[in-house]
């Protein structure tokens, strides 16, 4: 099942493009390893969206979270729960330029140079009014620590130049917009910049 070996193909990693490849691969369950993951597998708020993650992973979003939207719910603790669909990640220019884009749609996207704290959050999980899951920060300089136990300094280095981008429906519970509109965008998106 795990061609090679989990944490060792990440350490092998050459480019960003096998850094996408390998984010696909774990996403699609043949790969048993992710940075900073805990478990061999995605989550629930992933499994759903598996096979289109992947793709985007493909195509040059190295995706680090993601969940689908879920409407007002009743949690272990009797508050009510609710979710935003969003997807988090790393883009190079052309790519991140254009998934920006989504914005045209109702979207909200939040791009930061991956190395850049800072920015503002928007709750995407709440309990009761509280809430326990934010995005649109700057994750990226955590992201980039997780990978620099990782994956190669030169791979490394190749990262910390993409884009942190947050991708974000701003309407509590909708499950599919985003993830239509994100398979959307990618089906339209410009091709990767080729290595020379």
């Amino acid at each position: 099942m795990d061609s090679g070996s989990g944490r060792s193909a990440w350490a092998r990693a050459q480019t960003f493009d096998e850094l996408c490849e390998l984010g696909a691969r774990f996403i699609e369950g043949s790969l048993s390893a992710f940075p900073g993951w805990g478990g061999s597998s995605t989550d629930e708020e992933t499994d759903t969206q598996g096979d289109l993650l992947a793709r985007v992973n493909r195509s040059g979003f190295l995706t680090v979270a993601s969940q689908v939207g879920a409407p007002d719910q009743a949690g272990a603790d009797g508050r009510l729960e609710r979710r935003r669909s969003f997807v988090a990640g790393f883009a190079r220019g052309p790519l991140a330029a254009h998934l920006a884009l989504l914005e045209e749609v109702g979207l909200v996207v939040s791009r930061h140079l991956a190395w850049q704290e800072g920015g503002d959050s928007m709750a995407v999980g709440e309990r009761g009014d509280e809430p326990f899951l934010l995005a649109g920060h700057g994750a990226g300089p955590e992201e980039l620590e997780i990978f620099a136990e990782w994956i190669p300094g030169p791979t490394l280095e190749e990262l910390a130049h993409s884009r942190f981008l947050w991708i974000v429906d701003p309407e509590w519970g909708r499950e599919n917009h985003l993830w239509q509109e994100l398979e959307r965008s990618i089906g339209t998106a410009p091709p990767p910049p080729r290595r020379v």
